[in-house]
């Protein structure tokens, strides 16, 4: 009879441990899946908050700055804004070229009033020159919602 238990014993365990260890390894490989995840969203946001940077650093350099650091801060503007199509939905891709546009023109009008300008075109530009500024400045101090989505970790 306790041949009878033993045998039993075994089929019972044979069935049960294989399951055991099956549910192990699904919560292992389901706790492997989360890491992965928050790894990834952990690099999204390094890669992001790098073009966030640059964006402002740009910005506050063009309004502020000495003409050599604008041209290096457009320099890395550029470059790190080329990814910017792959690391955020459309808002942040047309953001990202009005600011390419108008700190464009701003250049642009800015190099037409050192040369020799009529009255008339001094005062178009200075007007134009102030209309961008106003608007780097407003942009400025209002881009945190429009990177809040993209750069809050959810935990």
């Amino acid at each position: 009879m306790c041949a009878e238990i033993t045998t039993s014993s075994m089929n019972s365990l044979s069935v049960i441990v294989p399951s055991i260890i099956a549910s192990i390894a699904v919560i292992i490989a389901s706790q492997q899946w989360f890491t992965s995840r928050d790894q990834l969203k952990h690099q999204l946001f390094d890669r992001r908050i790098i073009v966030y940077q640059s964006i402002t650093s740009f910005i506050a350099t063009t309004l502020v700055g000495e003409q050599s650091d604008v041209e290096k801060e457009r320099v890395k503007f550029l470059k790190t804004t080329k990814d910017v199509y792959f690391l955020f939905g459309d808002d942040i891709k047309c953001f990202v070229e009005d600011i390419r546009s108008k700190t464009n023109d701003l250049g642009a009008y800015t190099r037409e009033l050192q040369g020799s300008v009529s009255d008339e075109d001094r005062k178009t530009y200075i007007k134009k020159i102030r209309e961008l500024t106003d608007w780097l400045e407003f942009t400025l101090n209002t881009i945190e919602p429009r990177f809040v989505k993209y750069l809050r970790l959810k935990h």
